[in-house]
């Protein structure tokens, strides 16, 4: 014998997905923190950082040393970009994508520059 007083038991015997009890709050009772959408932050809103906050700032390759140019400053004078742009682009024509390996001796920006063409090229395999 089914209780037909529950209207629910008929759209569970046939079954169908009830709403949850804690779907629907009551204006009155209090909002519990939860720490996971405490975590999530908003694209559209600035950051307020603590004073206190601190940290070391890590690099991919763990390493905590890096070289940051300043406003209006380059780590590398112009004509030594020039040269790197020119040995890395006859060293694709020449040897096509496997032209991209960079040497030991290469600056970090000439490695990253390589890195980055071989990432870029591999897209359109």
């Amino acid at each position: 014998m089914t209780d037909d007083s529950d209207p629910t038991s008929e759209s569970k015997k046939r079954g169908a997905k009830t709403v949850p009890d804690d779907a629907f709050i009551s204006p009155d009772e209090p909002l519990v923190a939860d720490g996971f959408r405490d975590a999530l932050i908003s694209p559209d809103e600035p950051l307020d950082l603590d004073e206190e906050e601190s940290g070391t700032v890590v690099g991919m390759d763990g390493s905590t040393h890096h070289d940051v140019a300043g406003a209006g400053e380059a780590l590398l004078p112009p004509d030594r970009v020039a040269d790197i742009l020119g040995a890395v682009s006859l060293d694709l024509r020449e040897n096509g994508i496997s032209g991209l390996r960079a040497d030991k001796g290469a600056s970090t920006f000439e490695r990253n520059l390589r890195i980055y063409l071989a990432e870029y090229f591999s897209k359109f395999d």
